[in-house]
């Protein structure tokens, strides 16, 4: 069956490997032939609450032979903390030692939180990792694992690049590992029930390789004229933000197949790109900001600290229209909070020799598209200091501020013209 990545393989990321070969990617209706050609046996779906109920849920039972396990993981991150993914991994156990008939095939429907606690479950489940310091068991035994992602941000971050990440109790994703599917299945569908607010903050990881990866035809990577205008749109239609994120996995892929495992900057300050800070605001603040907004935050930041002002004011500007307009006045980034979370901070692309953290350069849309990568050997970045992130962050904070009350002013003189102006503010 031919997968959409299919003219794409050789830049396409398979773990456990430094030959990089393409993951299959299916959509329906060809998820139909996909099951039947390759399902034996039962089927374990592990879900998240949201998509309990979804027709792509009862589509995907139809197609089964006989009624799937169901094992339901509630939403939000604390799913990805050690505690909820010891409870996980143990009751995912007693599912296939308890059957007379254990589960053949695994399938992970949900949102990226879901995808990554799932990959990191079957690497603990076949004895690929050891997160939990347990005693050896004995490896289950499986056919088939694939991921189906039932979000914008799933299907653009989290369902190609195999990671499984699980938070410690300060520091998020203080655990990784790499469990590749043995395919991936979309549904455009599944993105129907999603909230404008959902969308959006789906759209944010598209708008990361916009930025870095915008090679201004739309080919290998999202425009970021296209991300930028449907921030801005009230209500983004989810088909076109599909479309949007599918696109998103194509530049993905084009860096993980230089940098598989994101150890050098290529995959590292790329792919986490404005990640830095956000996982630093989410970690201080108890994991109440979402990682959308925090990204989003996080470019920001990066941006002032080593981007080009004009590119800065341009992202500033799409602020008021997303759900981080609110997050930044509910949950404000605090010095020391923020801080503590930096000094946790131990991945290796991110510190220099002199442990001080480095900062991608940007200096237009697209410096880093696929054909680029190649030509560059020396790394882009400089060396900041965590005071001067705090002096960028308490920057863009008050930019946000003043960027959002310059919109408010510009809204109400619209008001005069065009009534229905005030929808795209929510106000």
């Amino acid at each position: 069956m031919k997968t959409l990545f299919e003219n794409n393989a050789k830049y396409l990321n398979t773990a456990g490997t430094n030959q990089p070969v393409s993951v299959p990617v299916y959509q329906l209706p060809g998820l139909s032939e996909l099951i039947t050609s390759n399902f034996r046996g039962p089927t374990l779906l592990i879900m998240d609450q949201e998509v309990q109920g979804s027709p792509c849920i009862a589509r995907l039972k139809d197609l089964l032979d006989e009624m799937p396990f169901v094992y339901t993981v509630a939403s939000g991150e604390h799913a990805k903390s050690i505690d909820g993914f010891a409870k996980l991994t143990q009751e995912l156990r007693q599912i296939f030692e308890a059957k007379r008939s254990p589960p053949r095939t695994v399938v992970a429907v949900g949102g990226g939180t879901l995808i990554n606690v799932a990959n990191a479950a079957m690497a603990q489940l076949t004895g690929r990792i050891n997160f939990l310091g347990e005693e050896i068991c004995q490896p289950i035994e499986y056919d088939h694992y694939l991921v189906l992602p039932s979000t914008v941000l799933a299907v653009a971050d989290v369902a190609l690049g195999s990671k499984g990440n699980i938070n410690s109790h300060e520091k998020k994703h203080a655990f990784r590992s790499y469990f590749e599917p043995s395919a991936i299945m979309l549904d455009p569908k599944i993105l129907e029930s999603l909230s404008v607010v959902e969308i959006k903050r789906g759209l944010v990881e598209c708008l990361k390789h916009a930025i870095l990866q915008d090679d201004s035809y739309g080919i290998g990577a999202p425009q970021l004229r296209d991300v930028l205008s449907m921030l801005r749109r009230p209500d983004p239609p989810s088909d076109l933000a599909f479309a949007l994120a599918s696109l998103t996995m194509y530049a993905k892929a084009a860096v993980l197949g230089r940098d598989t495992f994101e150890k050098s900057w290529k995959g590292g300050l790329l792919l986490s790109y404005g990640h830095l800070h956000a996982h630093a605001w989410e970690s201080s603040s108890g994991f109440q900001v979402s990682h959308g907004d925090a990204v989003l935050f996080g470019m920001l930041v990066d941006l002032k600290l080593n981007g080009d002002p004009e590119l800065y004011k341009l992202i500033l500007s799409v602020v008021p229209f997303t759900p981080l307009k609110d997050a930044v006045f509910d949950h404000t980034p605090s010095r020391q909070g923020l801080a503590s979370a930096y000094a946790q901070e131990t991945k290796p692309f991110y510190l220099d020799a002199n442990g001080a953290y480095k900062i991608l350069k940007v200096t237009q849309k697209g410096d880093y598209q696929a054909a680029r990568l190649d030509a560059q050997s020396a790394e882009p970045s400089k060396a900041v200091s965590i005071h001067a992130m705090l002096e960028a962050v308490d920057a863009v904070v008050a930019d946000i501020r003043s960027e959002i009350e310059s919109e408010l002013n510009r809204s109400w003189w619209n008001r005069l013209r065009h009534p229905d102006y005030l929808a795209y503010m929510d106000i």
